[in-house]
């Protein structure tokens, strides 16, 4: 009996119950999710009353029911009764309209066409389609798609299993409880996903490489399916189980369909070679694989790249681990695990290993317990059990998997370094490296060129630490800690803080401190190597670590010192501390003995008040509210705070305690805070928390709001303090940010203005911020800042300042209309002691909590504008604005075309010239340039270009002045433009800044034809205007940006490209800043040029031969720019490519000229670079003179791995080996297959570098 018809007899003689569940197990791998079986007791075969038996929700919300018989007489009879049930709204209750599809199941044999009809079309007037599957196909589909129920129903096997679809293997996969489950939610690797589906359209083979554990499988069955949905692939899956593959692997693929394999874990299947037969290029006749994934382990990847080279060269994508935060993600996204705590417990077991992260987190989801993932040593024994076992049956290969794995990467060439490890450990260096090949053949070692090596799983490293240190303690401890501490102190500290973080038992935790104690014992008297071993493991023994800083600090020298002096940071929690006392004391947070420690800082702040930033960046950064300070009821922001107000009371006079005090006050009373803190493998996490109105925190802030109002009272740091109310509930990020916590302290924050003063603008100016703060929370009992808000200082201050909210983006000029509006208001019955007051509020402002002078500018302008029709008023606010010394700077032109309505001009001079300011140049300036033309005179000629031969040195800030608007001076002094001009430059020396001011507006041009007008303005004044180019570009690099005006000169005059470039060198002191976007844009302008052959031809044999004259290398630079180049400009490129073309032909017999061209090229594509290669050695076969020629850029570098840099400098110059092909390049050759060489080289230093440094970046 074959061994088809057997399945379909074993199927024909199912009693119903078997029958139903083999039924739901075949549609489940076909493909229906989420199967809801109503016919069956759950666990047994023995049916139960279900309508219907078992039915599917599709993703359309449709529900598709499915109905099972074995009945073999009057079947037509009991479908129809059966289709009838599902249809009742009754029983079922879902209407019929919501069911799409009803699947009946039967083993009746007779079915015949007309009764298939009829069933099928009963069940399409209801509105459903009806798919009957009988006993011929159930049994075929058994036999050929699904082998393995086979083997589970009935004990038969179709074949070795080994080839499966991609529902059965994630089925029979997700079956081994242990196994961390395929079928999840694909996550995380998009990016990736698309780089896989972009190789395999070019090519018929991927491979997937990666370390264990990192989710190549998952990654690979997502490519899968992806693929199948989108191309119509027949999809398999292909795992070894050592059976012979041939034959199923003939019975599996079929003539006539597109085949897409996926073989899993590719270096174990030793048939692998039967798989490549059926690729297109292989395979005979019509049966062939279409598309094949392969995933291999990193330490597998040539051997497996080597089986597929002898076929086909296959695609490549590297698989990495997942980053914590991908881990967080992962396992949010599955099990819901959203709790930080257990996340970070799992993070720190998984080690980026996606597989072990799944299986902590469905421990965790099942038990509900964070003890269930405490410890994760059952989960490593159990998921690590084989290579425990392999490790075991070697006499040395334990001690030597521990060694690595505490140590973490070793350099097998200086082994002699761990002579005394080895000794320790009672093994030889040759037993050592016998057991690394060992090792390394059992997939537990990374060998990385036989240079470099480590653990392969950085779980399994962690778990071998604890197994051979701890659980067997086959190496001592506290042996292995006193003498890997001597050669590497990070790696020591990095094991026992594995021991202790990954491994959370007290046992565990007992057993490490009290080895850790033996070695503390030891060193105690060797002063040299306990310091180092005390810094490190000092919280091993924090009475004993306090007890040593006591003495310390008593013993420590004053060093007085007044804080105030130091200008305040608005951050300190950034800031580096560098003190060792500081570190360690800052390193009791959440300590039991954070109270004696904090005792001790202020002790230590005492003798060093010289350390103030450190000792604020420790408050700040390691004491400021975090993530865990909930879970610690803010235990140290509670010590903090009581410890610095008894502090505060103790020493009350004590300048500069209270000024750490007010600065820690200011941190600690944020609404938000933001963080960024040290994570694993050299990783920082940045984080922003809103403050909760938990209770210790209300209780904290009460004390620090108490302790800052008596410290005001007294009269102590009073700005500081100010400034703490002004930025007082200012969201950071989220505007209701905090409003609980502020409605729980308002009433303290308001007694302050108890204590302020009416006449302070400052304190009126908080009073509205605190009005606003009060809106937020519904606040309204505010009469104490009544007074504030309309006093008269307030009132001139509200209306000059803008109110943003009115600058609506739909109603910005409305929003200017009231703000000029307002300001009109405040002065319209003006008097000039009224205006006193407002140049007083303008000058308050600005000197004191407006020192960046934004805020009251523009209302002081719509003020001079407001008065611009009362004269003696007009006149009065200009003499007191200039006599305040022109308090934010405001525009004077208007000004001065006012007074020019007003006066006559020599009085106008003289009004502007009666007080000294600061802005007094700039108003000269537009004294000059606004002067009204009739009034224009020699006298004031002769005036104006003695102003600009004078320019004011100590000058910081003006607008740039427009020199075209002296024209008006041209009627009684020609040429005024150009002697205007000429004294401004000859000036340059003085003040370059001056000079760029008026230089600006001949230099920058919107467009070419703009610069060409000013170059005719200039036709007879050429000199000056490319003196004024050069001094322009040496002030500042970044006018004339897209080079207009240097297109325009050198239309008329090509030899000033020369002495352009000249002064790009001579502006950098002999250092060319070759990158300069702004001298790039300029220099490529050469090619609009008509003549742009003979610029470049000009360009580079300028610059060959100034090179003579100075360093090689500068004067590159020109020519790298010239040929610089982006990709949306084709027509640029195709110029810059033709004159290569032609420089290679002119000069190709001159070594230095193709040096010279070949490093300006060196950045250039390699298409390009390999063009120009392909045309010198066309022309020139001299192999001395190709020696010279660069062909690489001179640098190698990039983000992350350099290896793939350095391949595609091989794969460049791979593409030029046909190039050097025949007896006459034997030379070249050589030299390009020396050079290819010596880039295999580095990339095998490289590797084992970065295998080497690997655990920490």
């Amino acid at each position: 009996m074959s061994k088809l018809t057997d399945i379909k007899n074993r199927i024909d003689q199912m009693d119903g119950g078997a029958f139903q569940n083999l039924c739901d197990a075949y549609l489940s791998y076909k493909g229906y999710k989420n199967v809801y079986s109503l016919g069956m007791h759950t666990g047994t075969d023995k049916t139960a009353k279900g309508n219907p038996d078992t039915y599917f929700l599709t993703a359309e919300n449709k529900y598709v029911f499915v109905m099972y018989t074995t009945q073999k007489t009057n079947f037509l009879k009991k479908a129809i009764e059966d289709i009838d049930k599902c249809f009742d709204s009754q029983k079922t209750g879902v209407s019929a309209k919501d069911i799409a599809e009803i699947i009946y199941c039967h083993t009746y044999d007779r079915l015949g066409p007309g009764d298939d009809q009829y069933l099928r079309e009963y069940c399409e007037k209801r509105g459903a389609v009806l798919t009957l599957i009988g006993l011929d196909q159930l049994g075929n589909d058994i036999f050929r798609e699904c082998p393995i129920l086979a083997q589970d129903f009935f004990g038969i096997s179709i074949d070795s299993g080994q080839i499966l679809s991609l529902d059965m293997f994630v089925a029979k996969h997700d079956a081994n409880k242990m196994s961390a489950p395929l079928g999840t939610e694909f996550l995380l690797r998009e990016m990736e996903l698309e780089k896989a589906k972009t190789a395999l359209r070019d090519n018929d083979v991927l491979l997937i490489a990666g370390p264990a554990g990192v989710g190549k499988t998952r990654f690979a069955l997502e490519l899968c399916r992806q693929l199948a949905e989108e191309n119509g692939y027949t999809a398999l899956v292909i795992k070894n189980n050592n059976l012979q593959l041939y034959e199923d692997l003939v019975s599996a693929i079929e003539e006539g369909k597109d085949y897409l394999v996926f073989v899993d874990d590719a270096n174990e299947l030793s048939e692998l070679s039967h798989v490549l037969e059926y690729l297109p290029k292989a395979a005979i006749g019509t049966r062939h694989i279409s598309k094949l994934i392969l995933t291999v382990r990193d330490y597998a990847r040539k051997q497996v790249m080597q089986s597929v080279m002898e076929v086909i060269r296959p695609e490549t994508i590297k698989i990495s681990s997942f980053s914590d935060d991908d881990i967080r993600k992962l396992i949010e996204t599955c099990y819901g695990i959203t709790n930080r705590v257990y996340t970070d417990r799992i993070v720190s077991i998984a080690e980026g290993n996606a597989r072990i992260a799944m299986l902590a987190g469905k421990l965790a989801a099942d038990s509900e317990s964070l003890a269930a993932i405490q410890d994760a040593s059952d989960l490593y024994h159990n998921y690590y059990s084989k290579q425990l076992t392999a490790l075991i049956e070697s006499d040395t290969g334990v001690r030597s998997a521990g060694i690595i794995a505490f140590i973490q990467a070793i350099h097998l060439n200086h082994l002699e370094k761990l002579a005394s490890i080895f000794e320790v450990a009672g093994i030889s260096s040759s037993d050592f490296t016998s057991d690394l090949r060992l090792l390394h053949r059992a997939e537990i070692v990374d060998l990385c060129n036989d240079e470099a090596a480590r653990i392969s799983d950085q779980s399994f490293s962690n778990f071998l630490i604890k197994y051979v240190f701890v659980e067997e303690k086959i190496i001592p401890l506290s042996t292995m800690i006193e003498t890997c501490f001597q050669i590497n102190k990070s790696r020591t500290i990095d094991a026992c803080n594995i021991l202790l973080n990954v491994f959370s038992d007290q046992s565990v935790k007992g057993y490490v401190e009290s080895q850790i104690n033996i070695v503390w014992d030891k060193l105690e008297g060797d002063h040299e190597n306990f310091l180092p071993f005390f810094r490190a493991f000092h919280m091993v023994r924090p009475t004993q670590t306090l007890l040593l800083l006591q003495e310390y600090i008593e013993q420590e020298t004053y060093h007085p010192f007044d804080v105030r002096t130091l200008p305040l940071d608005d951050d300190q929690q950034g800031k580096n501390v560098s003190d060792d006392i500081l570190q360690i004391l800052s390193s009791f947070e959440d300590h039991s003995e954070l109270p004696t420690a904090l005792d001790l800082l202020l002790l230590y702040y005492q003798k060093r008040p010289d350390l103030f930033k450190q000792f604020c960046s420790v408050y700040a950064g390691r004491f400021e509210v975090n993530l865990d300070s909930p879970r610690f009821g803010y235990f140290t922001q509670s010590a903090v705070v009581k410890n610095l107000c008894e502090a505060v009371n103790a020493a009350p006079e004590d300048r500069n305690l209270l000024t750490l005090f007010v600065h820690v006050a200011d941190h600690f009373l944020k609404l938000d805070v933001s963080r960024a803190e040290g994570g694993r493998h050299n990783t920082v996490s940045f984080y922003t928390l809103t403050l909760s109105p938990d209770q210790p925190v209300l209780e904290y802030r009460k004390m620090l709001w108490s302790q800052l109002y008596q410290i005001y009272q007294r009269g102590a740091v009073q700005d500081e303090i100010e400034q703490i109310l002004y930025r007082y509930g200012m969201p950071c990020y989220n505007v209701d940010a905090g409003l609980d916590v502020v409605r729980a302290e308002f009433e303290d924050v308001l007694k302050f203005f108890d204590l302020f003063q009416l006449e302070n603008l400052f304190h009126c100016v908080i009073a509205a911020h605190i009005k606003q703060v009060a809106k937020r929370i519904d606040y309204s009992e505010l009469d104490i800042l009544t007074p504030f808000l309309n006093s008269e200082k307030y009132k001139i201050y509200s209306a000059l300042a803008p109110d943003f909210s009115e600058y609506d983006s739909e109603e910005y000029e409305k929003g200017i209309q009231r703000h000029q509006e307002r300001v009109c208001k405040l002065v319209e019955r003006y008097t000039p002691r009224d205006i006193d007051g407002l140049i007083q509020v303008c000058l308050e402002s600005c000197r004191t909590f407006d020192k960046e002078e934004s805020e009251l500018g523009t209302g002081l302008e719509y003020a001079f504008e407001a008065l611009r029709n009362q004269q003696q008023l007009y006149l009065y606010l200009a003499a007191a604005y200039m006599k305040a010394d022109t308090p934010y700077k405001i525009y004077a032109g208007q000004i001065l075309v006012r007074l020019f309505e007003i006066k006559p001009v020599l009085e106008v001079k003289e009004f502007i010239t009666q007080y000294r300011y600061n802005q007094q140049n700039v108003w000269l300036w537009f004294f000059f340039a606004f002067m009204p033309e009739q009034q224009v005179s020699a006298h004031w000629a002769a005036e104006l270009l003695q102003y600009l031969s004078t320019p004011d040195v100590e000058m910081e800030t003006s607008p740039y002045r427009r020199v075209d608007s002296l024209r008006k001076y041209e009627s009684v002094e020609p040429g005024i433009i150009f002697k205007a001009l000429r004294t401004v430059a000859d000036h340059y020396e003085e003040s370059p800044y001056v000079f760029n001011l008026y230089a600006y507006w001949v230099l920058n041009h919107r467009n070419q034809q703009e610069a060409d007008e000013l170059l005719r303005t200039f036709s007879n004044e050429l000199p000056l205007l490319e003196e004024i180019y050069l001094k322009g570009i040496l002030c500042s690099t970044h006018e004339d940006f897209y080079g207009a005006l240097l297109y325009a000169i050198i239309s008329v005059d090509t030899s000033f490209l020369y002495r352009y470039i000249d002064c790009l060198i001579t502006a950098q002191g002999n250092r060319f800043r070759a990158r300069d976007t702004y001298d790039t844009k300029r220099l490529l302008k050469i090619w609009d040029a008509e003549q742009y052959m003979d610029l470049a031809d000009g360009v580079f044999d300028y610059c060959y031969n100034r090179q003579k004259e100075l360093a090689y290398w500068i004067y590159w630079s020109p020519v790298n720019m010239m040929l610089h180049h982006e990709a949306s400009h084709r027509e640029l490129v195709a110029k810059q490519d033709l004159w290569m073309q032609h420089a290679i032909e002119k000069y190709s017999y001159d070594k230095d000229r193709m040096r010279l061209l070949f490093t300006a090229i060196e950045e250039l594509s390699c298409e390009r670079r390999r063009k120009a290669v392909e045309k010198f050695l066309s022309l020139n076969a001299d192999p001395d003179a190709f020696e010279r020629l660069p062909l690489e850029p001179s640098y190698c570098g990039g983000s992350g791995s350099m290896i793939p840099y350095m391949q595609e400098r091989i794969e460049y110059l791979r593409s030029l080996l046909p190039l050097v092909s025949g007896i006459k390049y034997l030379k070249q050759k050589q030299r390009i297959e020396s050079e290819i060489g010596c880039w295999k080289e580095r990339i095998h230093s490289e590797e084992v570098r970065e295998l080497l440094e690997s655990w920490y970046c």
